[in-house]
């Protein structure tokens, strides 16, 4: 990376980049790593992380470059938090915790740290959550928080109520109020879903890439049927596409 930057000899494409133009690359490397994960395969989220690892160094160079810190830095601040944030492993006062009472205590410690970062400043207890996180890890991360205070649904039976009454006052919306008022009433919608996903522990993210990914394989499904029936997917009527695609759902569930 140093030779890439060489301000005489390096490439002129990674001369001009800066935090600011790298911040996409980094999310875009991230969730390529989460895509080889979900397929399984070793080779790609090798290649993937190291592809990550590229972004951390990346930063590193520009950042040492005027002054701010290395990539040594990097790794010896995070490996001094790890040690901070078990205790448990890493002093003299070594115990076994579960791996739930590991995460409440990391929370804690969390917590802590940024108090002392905070001290003397007013913040809200949600000012710490990464303002561009993608919307429904930042939904999710909302919600945990203010959970632990207290402000939550007692039961899944609420949650499910809750759903349907922002169902219906979405469908109120489209059907009287217009555009504007659909879209406020659909992200009230999402978010609450977002605490129904969280009720029954599962993440979001994961179940709606997952409803991607089934999606996918059936319409490429969809494509082959009507290929093997000599129709042009463009040019199928909606009837005998809803017809081939109720047919591979019923040669899913046969199976």
């Amino acid at each position: 990376m140093k030779q890439l930057r060489n301000p005489k000899t390096g490439c002129q494409w990674d001369l001009q980049q800066t935090f600011e133009s790298l911040s996409q690359y980094v999310i875009e490397e991230a969730y390529e790593v989460c895509d080889a994960v979900h397929e399984g395969n070793i080779n790609n989220i090798q290649e993937e992380l190291g592809d990550l690892l590229l972004q951390v160094v990346f930063f590193s160079q520009i950042a040492e470059e005027r002054n701010y810190f290395t990539f040594l830095d990097v790794v010896e601040t995070i490996s001094e938090k790890m040690i901070k944030r078990h205790p448990h492993i890493f002093s003299d006062n070594k115990e076994f915790r579960t791996a739930q009472e590991q995460k409440e205590s990391w929370e804690k410690i969390k917590q802590v740290e940024q108090e002392r970062k905070n001290f003397g400043k007013r913040k809200s207890l949600l000012s710490n959550i990464t303002k561009n996180l993608p919307p429904l890890v930042k939904s999710k991360k909302i919600q945990d928080k203010v959970s632990k205070v207290g402000f939550d649904w007692n039961n899944l039976g609420e949650v499910t109520q809750k759903v349907l009454e922002e169902l219906q006052e979405l469908r109120k919306a489209i059907d009287i109020e217009g555009m504007k008022r659909s879209e406020e009433e659909l992200g009230d919608l999402l978010f609450t879903v977002v605490n129904l996903a969280r009720h029954i522990d599962v993440d979001p993210e994961v179940a709606l890439h997952k409803a991607n990914k089934k999606f996918e394989k059936r319409f490429e499904k969809l494509e082959l049927e009507l290929l093997s029936q000599n129709k042009i997917l463009s040019k199928t009527s909606k009837l005998d596409m809803d017809a081939a695609w109720a047919k591979i759902k019923q040669a899913e569930k046969d199976i």
